[in-house]
């Protein structure tokens, strides 16, 4: 199967633009699909503005050139504003009921879908960073990690909390809270983004 995206999307001879990422796709008859097996593809900017998801683009599942569904020329150019529930946002996944779809822009979750666009906010104070999430079962609630660097800390140790927020209303709910050194006792899903790296 060939994917094929239309003039200007991908990277060009000036360095900018994005390009597609082989670990958000996802095979779908959700709420950005038509009704029929479709491809989504995510594109990310191009190396140098960090992970940054620029588009998500739908492709029948037989290939053939990809339609943007969620994203702005802008975004795609590697140039801000980038696009509803994109500013600052990693990648997506798709609901288990297949309704919605969640991106991780700066401050919490953007959903679209059958239900319209929602904010969900997901509060991270300073010094951390929204490090996993994942959607639960139930397609209404979605779980995230908050990492977050403990002052004065020699070698530097983080505070991980595991919290659940519903896409419809609600404060966050805090289920499990650590502090330690190693970044990986709470493993949600894959991170995309951490604090303290290098």
């Amino acid at each position: 199967m060939t994917v094929t995206f239309r003039p200007g999307v991908l990277i060009g001879p000036n360095g900018r633009g994005s390009v597609p990422v082989g670990d958000d796709l996802g095979y779908t008859t959700s709420q950005l699909a038509p009704p029929n097996h479709t491809l989504q593809v995510a594109t990310i900017g191009a190396p140098g503005i960090g992970r940054q998801l620029t588009g998500i683009f739908l492709v029948p599942h037989t290939g053939g050139q990809a339609r943007l569904a969620q994203g702005n020329g802008h975004g795609l150019r590697g140039v801000p504003p980038f696009g509803y529930g994109m500013q600052g946002a990693t990648h997506f996944e798709d609901a288990p009921n297949g309704r919605y779809t969640a991106t991780d822009p700066t401050g919490g979750f953007y959903v679209a879908g059958q239900i319209g666009p929602l904010h969900v906010s997901a509060p991270t104070p300073h010094s951390c960073v929204l490090s996993e999430w994942t959607w639960l079962a139930d397609s209404v609630h979605l779980a995230y990690v908050t990492a977050c660097t403990v002052p004065g800390s020699t070698p530097i140790r983080l505070r991980l909390t595991l919290q659940t927020v519903s896409i419809f209303a609600g404060a966050p709910v805090t289920l499990y809270r650590t502090v330690t050194s190693n970044p990986d006792p709470v493993d949600l899903a894959l991170g995309y983004r951490c604090v303290a790296c290098g």
